[in-house]
């Protein structure tokens, strides 16, 4: 009966260790796939800070030469 049940415990150690392995594991590969998420979603937050940017800038752009262009001809219009 001795021999038995330290023969129990040992399969229930060798048992215990492969779910921890196996636990820890899934646990590796679940934290991986967070990251990759997570490194996928800054990408698309940089992205779309990049665009609304080059979208503020367009605009400012196009707001400079209208303001020029207008400023230009009010000066031809005041030499006439």
């Amino acid at each position: 009966m001795y021999n038995f049940e330290i023969l129990s415990d040992r399969l229930e150690a060798e048992r215990m260790q492969e779910l921890t392995e196996k636990l820890n594991a899934e646990k590796a590969e679940e934290l991986r796939l967070q990251w990759e998420e997570a490194e996928r979603q800054k990408a698309q937050a940089v992205e779309d800070a990049c665009d609304a940017l080059t979208k503020k800038l367009n605009k400012e752009h196009r707001l400079d030469k209208e303001m020029c262009i207008a400023n230009a001809l009010k000066k031809a219009r005041v030499r006439e």
